[in-house]
């Protein structure tokens, strides 16, 4: 997979270089005849909300990084810097708490993500310490597994296979360049077994371009899980591999979205900065030959159906420098065939986290920038 993602590095590199219009200037714009493709929307209103400026700290949220949809139709919600996960019904009254900031049994340093294994376990992965630790809803802890990694620290957790392995992917320990050359993150998806150990390397790729930080339109590094098949791609030419339990590339399929051209990219980019002097750094940079492309799509998701959910590729808010926020837009959902399901136009501000049970859990954000979990319900499905 190496040989064709340079590939298409190279190729972005040189659009970006030249000025060469990559494709239409409409975020999400489609390669394929998409008549007769079904829409479908969430809402009106959410189902519920959960979220406060002020009062009672369980509805108080720092930074979600992870929801996960419950099955009595509630949803779990882990706190980055609050360090704790809470979850809530489906009225969005509070019914648990846990967790702390600490190295010992059921403490975090760093809430990558959470799964849900069974009906009962939530499984939560603290890319610090990397070690996965089990618990009931009701936050018992129930067991914690220390990963350890070979030639990089374990970081993206994907998921857990149907045996109890897991699949977690990392940034590769290799020589970086001089700081004014634009380098590259290799990456490499693998499973970890019951006992934490890494078995094998099921998939390598590419992730973030850096120059000292990430690019501007710095394409992202996507693993999810389909049952015990790994999705694998950086979003660059639209371009998603699905890998099979013993490693071996099951197929390639493209999501059939057009990037948007440079010019386009940075102009909208820049319209949405109103700090001058954040832009003025921007317009600066946009002068100088940086190694950059525009990426076809900038999140992955995966639902309960085992449909794949890309969002378009949209600079005004998925930017590096937009905190990446990915925010809205239009997302396209798939099979692991490639085949068009549907299109779904999600609400600006609102950003998807989770997909089950015909229903959409995510994060919002008010002009004050307190974040809120919201859950929608599925029309048109």
């Amino acid at each position: 997979m190496y040989v064709r993602q340079l590939k298409r590095l190279v190729r972005g590199s040189l659009g970006l270089l030249l000025g060469v219009s990559l494709g239409s200037c409409v975020v999400g714009a489609d390669r394929a005849d998409t008549a007769g493709v079904p829409r479908w929307t969430l809402g009106p209103e959410p189902e519920f909300e959960v979220g406060a400026v002020e009062g009672d700290p369980r509805y108080l949220f720092s930074r979600i990084r992870s929801l996960t949809l419950l099955p009595d139709g509630g949803v779990l919600v882990a706190d980055r810097e609050g360090v704790s996960l809470r979850t809530f019904d489906d009225q969005g009254r509070s019914v648990a708490a846990w967790g702390r900031v600490g190295d010992g049994p059921g403490e975090f340093r760093y809430i990558w993500s959470t799964w849900l294994a069974e009906p009962d376990t939530v499984l939560v992965y603290d890319s610090s310490q990397y070690r996965v630790s089990m618990f009931g809803l009701d936050g018992a802890l129930r067991a914690t597994l220390p990963m350890r990694g070979e030639d990089g620290p374990p970081e993206v957790h994907a998921g857990r296979m149907s045996d109890g392995q897991h699949v977690i992917g990392w940034i590769r320990r290799l020589p970086r360049g001089p700081a004014d050359e634009v380098t590259v993150d290799q990456m490499q998806v693998g499973i970890f077994g019951t006992d934490g150990a890494l078995q094998r390397v099921l998939a390598s790729g590419f992730g973030m371009r850096r120059l000292a930080g990430p690019l501007p339109f710095s394409p992202y590094f996507h693993a999810a899980m389909v049952g015990d098949s790994v999705l694998v791609s950086d979003g660059l030419d639209g371009t998603i591999d699905l890998v099979g339990p013993d490693g071996g590339l099951v197929r390639s399929f493209d999501v059939g979205l057009t990037p948007v051209s440079p010019d386009f990219a940075w102009e909208s980019l820049l319209s949405s900065i109103d700090d001058d002097v954040v832009a003025d750094g921007l317009r600066a940079m946009r002068d100088e030959p940086t190694a950059d492309s525009i990426p076809v799509f900038s999140d992955l998701l995966t639902d309960d159906e085992g449909r794949v959910w890309v969002k378009a590729y949209d600079p005004s808010t998925d930017s590096h420098r937009r905190l990446r926020r990915r925010t809205g837009g239009e997302w396209t959902v798939l099979t692991t065939a490639g085949s068009t399901v549907a299109r779904v136009h999600v609400p600006d501000g609102f950003r998807p986290m989770d997909i089950r049970s015909g229903r959409v859990a995510g994060v919002t954000w008010d002009e004050l920038d307190v974040q809120r979990v919201r859950v929608y319900r599925i029309a048109g499905l």
